[in-house]
């Protein structure tokens, strides 16, 4: 008895020396929508990476290179479309942060923003995308979406960098 309660408490305590600050990554697919009468069933697929602490999830990043040549364009308003197309690269982002005192929507700006992607404001997509049936089914009523512009042709890579975690390459 005494021998599986220390080989146990062994156990137990070995979990707490994990690795705190972890970054999970995966694909996730917005399948089908319709604009403007018109339906279709291609599917958007973005990258995704979501930063741990501990058994938390402090942010979570879904993102895609988007241009005209996508169905789900047609989800952008006139003036969104005009703003896209005047960017060089463009990237749709949909993000969530669960509190400020670890990775904050800012933050998240800030990292893009020194990297030289601006921050396109997409209500047009948003009320296209809430009316989705993926939108509730994965409570995106709590992520931001924006699109996140490069002026720049140098641009060549999405690098996503926070503190105590490894960089990301999305």
């Amino acid at each position: 008895m005494k021998s599986l309660i220390l080989i146990l408490s062994f156990a137990l305590s070995s979990c707490s020396f994990t690795k705190r600050n972890l970054v999970q990554r995966d694909e996730f697919e917005i399948y089908g929508g319709s604009a403007h009468g018109k339906s279709w069933d291609d599917s958007l697929t973005l990258k995704r990476a979501s930063w741990y602490l501990e058994m938390t999830m402090a942010f979570d990043l879904l993102v895609t290179e988007i241009d005209d040549s996508s169905e789900f364009f047609n989800w952008f308003s006139t003036s969104e479309k005009v703003a896209i197309n005047k960017c060089k690269k463009s990237y749709l982002a949909i993000y969530y942060s669960n509190d400020n005192d670890y990775i904050s929507k800012k933050d998240f700006l800030a990292n893009v923003k020194k990297r030289g992607l601006d921050e396109i404001v997409v209500n047009g997509f948003v009320s296209a995308f809430r009316l989705h049936h993926q939108y509730v089914l994965n409570s995106f009523k709590l992520y931001k979406t924006s699109v996140l512009c490069s002026r720049d042709t140098t641009h060549k890579e999405f690098i996503i960098e926070f503190a105590n975690y490894p960089s990301v390459k999305m």
